[in-house]
């Protein structure tokens, strides 16, 4: 009966042994997949780190260029002001200058009466 119980603590320690084996090979297989899921996670963590500093860039671009188009706008809006006055006074200025001609237009038929008066006096 003593052999009997050794060889069953025999089996009980192989099987006990054969379960540690066991317990070791998939607490060694989950390690490897939570190292591969560990790498997986900071591979994607550095993705996102890319693209938010790629979108971050494009927006300052974005920014950037719509300030320009403000500036733009802006100034557009300034220089058909300016050229509203610039207009005006054109067209203040022609007007003068078409009352001026008007005038010596009337000067012009006054002289030409005139001489035309002198030229009867004389030819008389």
């Amino acid at each position: 009966q003593i052999s009997k119980m050794q060889a069953e603590k025999q089996k009980l320690e192989t099987e006990r042994s054969q379960e540690k084996e066991k317990l070791v090979k998939d607490i060694s297989t989950e390690a490897e997949k939570g190292s591969s899921l560990q790498k997986q996670l900071n591979d994607t963590k550095t993705l996102l780190q890319k693209e938010k500093s790629q979108n971050e860039a494009q927006l300052k671009e974005k920014q950037a260029i719509q300030e320009k188009l403000n500036l733009a706008e802006k100034s557009n809006g300034s220089m058909k002001e300016e050229a509203g006055k610039k207009q005006k006074e054109f067209e203040a200025e022609k007007g003068k200058i078409v009352k001026d001609l008007e005038k010596e237009k009337e000067n012009g038929k006054k002289v030409d009466g005139q001489l035309k008066e002198k030229t009867k006096e004389l030819a008389q």
